[in-house]
């Protein structure tokens, strides 16, 4: 994800698939994703779990890319 971008709130409508986004390269404390009304942080080498047919958007404050590796 670039520098200084964001996500806009949505949604795939597919409730039989969960996916995962593993934290790479993430500047932590700068670097989030919400689900519904649940805000988290990327962390280097933490798994996050969620299902996208719930709401979500992510954002990038920081200045440097974020990398996740994301698996469905």
């Amino acid at each position: 994800m670039e520098p200084h971008s964001d996500i806009k709130p949505h949604s795939d409508g597919c409730n039989f698939v969960l996916t995962s986004h593993l934290g790479v390269d993430v500047p932590e404390g700068q670097c989030w994703l919400q689900v519904g009304d649940q805000r988290r942080e990327w962390r280097n080498g933490k798994l996050m779990l969620f299902d996208t047919s719930v709401m979500h958007c992510a954002a990038n404050e920081a200045a440097v890319d974020r990398y996740v590796l994301m698996l469905r």
